[in-house]
């Protein structure tokens, strides 16, 4: 990244730590009494046969570290910065634009809210690092074969430590492979395919439960009190916002830059459109007890 990048992700990490650590007195205290985890292989192996149970493990790994308000505050915003960062470097891929810096802060605004809610884990976050971090790897590649090798052994590495999040995977890597590669769009049909076919092995065997669960409103998922339900619910709505931003970075692109009026005219109509949704993202009252 260009020392711009790096200065105004800095200003964003900065943000995020002094946010969550806002709620230090209450919410990770309770986050870690909820989850629980035995640091022993029998228990641990268990977790890691099934499809997705590294990202389980490692979440209820570094939640019982949750004591230390600090340690939680850091991680969530690492993560967080993390997935806004690569997000940013995707749209970058596409076209190199100021307002790419503004596009990539909406998903983090995003997950900000899900973060302090107390049956949300920190596997799903864990997941879509994850996730964001391969597409990221996928916009530098270089030839068709390689683009073919590269999305098929990620489709597998998602499915293996994050489970159904690989049909939302595949389904971004379709758009970038159409938006960015468009020659070789075809080469990201065989992963969906592949992963259609592992999603759909996984339900029908009941390794977990089926990613459309989290189709469902917000208010049945605080009922069923399910995490991998509402871990659904997150990722389903985070992987349609980015793709709607990612199609909104490729047809931004055809726009022509070159006069001034029309970089700030552009610039300020995404600032009002980001503006807004962080209204929408900003703690509710429920959540604002929890620093009490």
């Amino acid at each position: 990244m260009k020392w711009k990048a790096f200065i105004f992700w800095t200003f964003v990490f900065i943000g995020l730590l002094s946010f969550f650590y806002s709620f230090n007195i209450y919410l990770y205290k309770r986050q870690e009494e909820l989850q629980f985890f035995i640091p022993q292989w029998p228990y641990i192996k268990s977790i890691l046969w099934i499809p997705g149970g590294c990202c389980t493990a490692l979440g209820q790994f570094f939640v019982q570290y949750y004591q230390n308000s600090l340690f939680a505050s850091l991680l969530n915003s690492t993560l967080l910065c993390g997935i806004g960062i690569f997000f940013y470097l995707i749209l970058q891929q596409i076209v190199q634009r100021t307002y790419n810096y503004l596009l990539a802060l909406i998903p983090v605004l995003g997950l900000l809210k899900m973060h302090l809610r107390l049956n949300y884990v920190l596997d799903g976050t864990l997941g879509l690092f994850l996730m964001m971090a391969l597409l990221f790897g996928f916009t530098l590649i270089q030839g068709k074969r390689r683009w073919l090798i590269y999305s098929v052994l990620s489709t597998l590495v998602v499915y293996s430590l994050a489970g159904q999040l690989v049909i939302l995977y595949t389904a971004l890597l379709f758009i970038v492979g159409c938006i960015h590669r468009f020659k070789g769009w075809q080469y990201t049909l065989l992963p969906m395919a592949l992963g259609s076919i592992l999603t759909y092995i996984g339900a029908r065997f009941s390794l977990y439960i089926p990613l459309i669960e989290g189709l469902q409103p917000a208010e049945y998922h605080e009922m069923q009190l399910q995490p991998d339900s509402y871990i659904y619910y997150v990722w389903i709505r985070f992987v349609f916002v980015a793709a709607i931003l990612l199609l909104s970075g490729y047809l931004l692109k055809h726009i022509s830059w070159s006069k001034w009026w029309r970089k700030s005219l552009i610039t300020v109509v995404i600032a009002i459109v980001l503006f807004d949704i962080s209204g929408m993202c900003l703690p509710d009252p429920y959540d604002v007890q929890n620093r009490m």
